[in-house]
């Protein structure tokens, strides 16, 4: 039986503490760089420029009777985009806005108010979970990230400000957690399902049929601290990480967007058209949040394996851009070649990048480079969003 969806939990209103504020210069694993193009409280001052410029383009109250919801916007303001909210953002959003605490006076009230949104929109489904998109219209299934994201940063919210105010972080965590591995983590695979509209044993969309920023290692790391079931999930994500990149991509090392297993043991890209388009088994606008995802983990938690395959990744690009970061494509094959019609800038692509650079020591050069390319440039919802998390990974300023 499912949990009723996120009930808040209110208790008697406790101090208003905050136990990480902003910036906090988190020690991250041994033998890994940040970019030295600046002063440290430079750098810290810029990721606060940054935020501040994301706020003031998505980050929108909903003013109600009593108490305001607060969501992110899919797009900037006046675009057609603008009035839909995904769940993914929503994750995101929640994330940022805990670190941000410290330096951001109304960061609690932020975080509480996009819960707030979060409760109020949920899955079709209704097990517990969001919609993974929210347009005023149609109410839609869930999409994992942006479950466990919100999850992963109940955690976070609990580590900032402790459970005993308003809201029970601590339990309202543990109930989403809890929804999510019964609705959208597969029961042989052990890895996440695209959203809850998956039938596990389907014959094409299934347990065995995965997007790879879904494996989120940092999340599932913290999760398995509270359900040792999650355990599982790390491992196994761990491992079909390691084995996607020996066999498809043992130069670049990189992962495609989605992948999928025939026998139920080995995992393969998918094809083109599995799922969004013809490059469903490239390097592509969701592969590219790999190296964050990837990284958070092993900068905060430690894998030498894993912090190998990253610093491998970044000379990789290096040497196939010529040291010049024009020619970081927005896309690529497995192999390591361009994409077509890949030859623009694209911040998403670029700030990931920075991460997996952050692992290599004789590259400070290189991400340096990276990091003066992306600190201050502002593209869309989706560009600024996953930038201001390398931001705060590369600054320093990211903690789990």
């Amino acid at each position: 039986m499912v949990t009723t969806f996120l009930t808040l939990t209110l208790h008697a209103k406790g101090p208003n503490l905050i136990n990480h504020p902003y910036p906090q210069h988190t020690l991250y694993t041994k033998d890994t760089i940040a970019p030295t193009n600046y002063p440290q409280a430079t750098l810290d001052q810029q990721v606060i420029s940054y935020y501040e410029q994301w706020k003031k383009e998505f980050l929108i109250a909903l003013p109600q009777t009593k108490k305001s919801s607060y969501r992110i916007a899919f797009g900037k303001p006046g675009s057609k985009k603008a009035s839909s909210t995904v769940s993914e953002g929503q994750g995101y959003g929640m994330i940022i806005t805990v670190l941000m605490a410290g330096y951001d006076n109304d960061a609690q009230k932020t975080y509480d108010g996009l819960l707030r949104f979060v409760k109020e929109n949920p899955s079709k489904k209704h097990n517990g979970l969001m919609a993974w998109r929210v347009n005023g219209t149609e109410v839609e299934g869930s999409a994992f990230d942006g479950d466990a994201d919100i999850a992963y940063s109940l955690l976070m919210a609990d580590k900032q400000w402790g459970s005993s105010g308003k809201v029970n972080y601590h339990l309202e965590a543990e109930i989403l957690l809890e929804n999510i591995y019964k609705s959208v983590i597969g029961p042989y695979s052990k890895l996440p399902m695209l959203g809850d509209w998956i039938d596990y044993d389907a014959k094409t969309h299934n347990q065995f049929s995965v997007r790879s920023s879904d494996l989120m290692l940092s999340n599932f790391y913290n999760f398995s601290k509270l359900d040792g079931r999650w355990n599982h999930v790390l491992n196994r994500s761990i491992t079909v990480i390691k084995q996607l990149q020996d066999e498809h991509s043992p130069i670049a090392h990189l992962l495609p967007d989605f992948f999928i297993s025939k026998d139920y043991k080995k995992y393969e890209p998918a094809t083109k058209d599995f799922l969004e388009g013809p490059f469903d088994g490239a390097y592509y606008y969701n592969a590219c949040r790999t190296p964050l995802r990837i990284g958070i983990y092993t900068l905060l938690h430690g894998d030498k394996n894993l912090s190998s395959r990253l610093q491998k990744l970044s000379l990789w690009l290096e040497k196939n851009s010529d040291s010049k970061i024009d020619k970081i494509h927005a896309g690529y094959y497995l192999s390591g070649k361009p994409l077509p019609h890949s030859s623009y800038e694209d911040t998403l692509f670029i700030s990931t990048f920075g991460i997996a650079a952050m692992h290599s020591p004789t590259q400070q050069r290189w991400l340096n480079d990276i990091y003066e390319r992306v600190y201050q440039k502002h593209i869309n919802y989706y560009e600024d969003s996953v930038t201001l998390l390398s931001l705060l990974v590369m600054s320093g300023n990211y903690w789990d």
